[in-house]
């Protein structure tokens, strides 16, 4: 299962493990670089002691180029590719 919202410049999915066994993952799609971010549960005990209540994440950030090769290699058998651009 899935949630896709549009809030202010950026488009957010959060996907969420219908096993229930891993954190929620958070997409964010900024211009021109996507953010990946999930809870960790490994550092909550470093939230507690923060105690702001935000939680902690783990966060990648990647270029849009960089996503889009991602969602194609989803889609290819093992190799080495590279993706052509489109000269507009």
């Amino acid at each position: 299962m899935w949630t896709s919202e549009y809030i202010d410049d950026k488009i957010v999915v959060t996907i969420l493990d219908d096993t229930g066994s891993e954190a929620d993952l958070k997409i964010e799609m900024i211009e021109d670089k996507v953010i990946f971010r999930q809870y960790s549960e490994i550092d909550e005990e470093l939230n507690d002691l923060l105690g702001d209540g935000e939680g902690i994440y783990d966060e990648i950030c990647i270029t849009a180029d960089q996503f889009n090769e991602l969602i194609e290699a989803m889609k290819r058998p093992e190799g080495v590719f590279v993706r052509k651009m489109n000269s507009n």
